[in-house]
């Protein structure tokens, strides 16, 4: 058992990392401890009271007011076949970055009741010496495209480029529809989270009619709010097959399906070296299967 540290300056790997997920990981302390501190004020960052929802940066000064034991935290271990699932899935890599084709059912990071996240598999592993930094996220049932980066100044650009809109993000998903769908349209409903109204933009274009109450489509998010996607499908009437969350009860002939079939298929951007780049990532198999079953 040792002593948590009384102040504590954040390093640029922990860039972004939640407040509570930082203190959780790095000390084992218990969350419910966590947020009862953070409420008291006996937990702060830089001298200031943050939420437990905090995303530290670089050099932060967290100042913990009181003595708390700690274990001394040990790297987790993880079978070999999360190592190997991981670097198979990388579809592209260079000195910089690297792009992943994530598989469904699987977190990009760690939390409550996550056993093992991309988070903590890119922890094991290095390239040429330089750890990963994930630089977004993916919901845990939603497959496909993912950035890493393998130092901070990408790590900084990325998350530039996401939180300023620079980047674009094509996904592709099975829904389920009540009436026709339009061939193309623009949802503009605002995202509500913790009670605020915020803007949400999403495109949509139908690419194919499966059967008279299944489509396959295409989704270009305008904006980056949590579950956009599946919120705006869900009020314009066609949710995602599969999700468990966000459906309605008014469709008839309910599809049962125990996976999302939402994919983050493509992606574009200028990256740092002023070129357009654009990558892709082929569909699932429980999408591939479903397509040609219903066919």
């Amino acid at each position: 058992m040792e002593n948590v540290p009384n102040k504590i300056l954040v390093s640029p790997q922990y860039d972004d990392v939640r407040l509570d997920n930082f203190l959780s990981k790095q000390f084992l302390l218990p969350k419910n401890l966590i947020y009862k501190e953070i409420r008291k004020g006996n937990i702060k960052v830089n001298k200031k009271k943050e939420k437990y929802s905090y995303r530290l940066k670089n050099k932060d000064e967290i100042i913990i007011f009181g003595n708390y034991q700690f274990l001394k935290v040990e790297q987790k271990t993880l079978p070999s076949h999360y190592i190997e699932k991981f670097k198979k899935a990388i579809i592209f890599k260079n000195k910089n970055y690297i792009v992943l084709n994530k598989w469904a059912g699987i977190s990009s990071q760690s939390g409550t009741n996550i056993n093992v996240s991309i988070d903590d598999i890119a922890s094991q592993i290095t390239f040429d010496d330089k750890k990963l930094h994930l630089v977004h996220r993916l919901d845990k049932d939603t497959s496909g495209l993912l950035i890493l980066a393998l130092d901070i100044k990408t790590s900084r650009y990325f998350l530039d480029l996401f939180s300023n809109q620079k980047i674009r993000k094509t996904y592709f998903a099975i829904v389920q529809n009540k009436k026709e769908i339009k061939n193309s349209g623009i949802i503009n409903s605002p995202i509500i989270d913790k009670d605020k109204k915020l803007e949400a933009q999403t495109n949509y274009k139908l690419e194919k009619r499966i059967s008279n109450n299944l489509s396959f489509i295409k989704l270009n998010p305008k904006t980056g709010r949590k579950h956009q996607l599946r919120i705006h499908c869900l009020e314009e009437n066609f949710p995602i097959l599969g999700d468990r969350k966000y459906y309605s009860k008014n469709i008839q002939n309910k599809i049962r399906e125990k996976k999302l079939f939402l994919h983050a298929g493509e992606i574009e951007f200028i990256d740092s070296e002023k070129n357009l780049v654009k990558f892709k990532a082929d569909l699932p198999d429980h999408f591939q299967k479903y397509l040609k079953k219903i066919s």
